[in-house]
């Protein structure tokens, strides 16, 4: 089976592409033919990544070629509005033509459709209903997500899957709790980890109702919330 992600890619420094990566590399060590259509960058292109998204029309065309002759058996478009920025519009025209003229199942996985439909309104309805109609499965990261979009976007239940996120294997099989106790000087005490950026569409209004809780409860703890990246 050939299996074709279109999709951010490291080095991009974003959660999407690392995602992808972690994709790819799983599916290689099960024999599957995979590879990555994404962004034109610096970095230049290899036989697993082709960095091949723009709108200049030399780059379209070897796009055009490279599907042509990799002819994968299935599409699947790792999907963000914050993402493919201009190269929405791109996205959709290259579906339409794929769709129309070969024989391809098309995925897409939906990984912020709760905060496109809030923030995006009217527009981020118009797209999903348009691309629903180009791609023959749909996947979200949460039940909340699936349920946002059928209500929202009056897309079929049963043609949206839930799959949640993986489990991460770092690369450094390192214990990292003493090294961050030491970095942060927290040694000897109790560390509650909060697993999201300090962002607000990272669940912080969780993070400080939780706070909330501690401190009506156990009115001796001495709380500090600090970020991941703080020196």
């Amino acid at each position: 089976m050939k299996i074709l992600f279109i999709s951010s890619y490291p080095p991009a420094k974003e959660g999407v592409g690392e995602y992808t990566s972690q994709m790819i590399k799983s599916l290689k060590t099960q024999g599957v033919d995979a590879k990555v259509l994404t962004f034109k960058t610096s970095t230049e292109s290899s036989d697993s990544v082709q960095r091949l998204i723009s709108w200049h029309p030399s780059y379209i065309s070897k796009l055009q070629k490279f599907i042509s002759q990799f002819n994968p058996d299935i599409i699947h478009i790792q999907y963000a509005v914050s993402i493919y920025r201009t190269y929405n519009l791109l996205l959709l025209i290259f579906l339409k033509k794929w769709k129309r003229n070969l024989n391809i199942k098309v995925l897409i996985t939906f990984h912020e459709p709760i905060k496109e439909l809030a923030s995006l309104g009217i527009i981020a309805k118009i797209y999903y209903k348009m691309i629903n109609h180009l791609c023959d499965e749909i996947n979200v990261l949460t039940v909340e997500s699936k349920n946002e979009l059928s209500a929202k976007c009056g897309i079929k239940p049963k043609k949206i899957i839930v799959i949640a996120h993986g489990v991460f294997s770092h690369k450094e099989k390192v214990d990292m709790i003493e090294v961050l106790k030491e970095r942060y000087g927290l040694k000897n005490k109790t560390v509650v980890l909060f697993f999201g950026y300090i962002h607000a569409d990272k669940g912080l209004d969780v993070l400080i109702e939780a706070f909330d809780i501690l401190l009506k409860n156990y009115l001796d703890i001495h709380t500090k919330i600090m970020n991941s990246r703080q020196k």
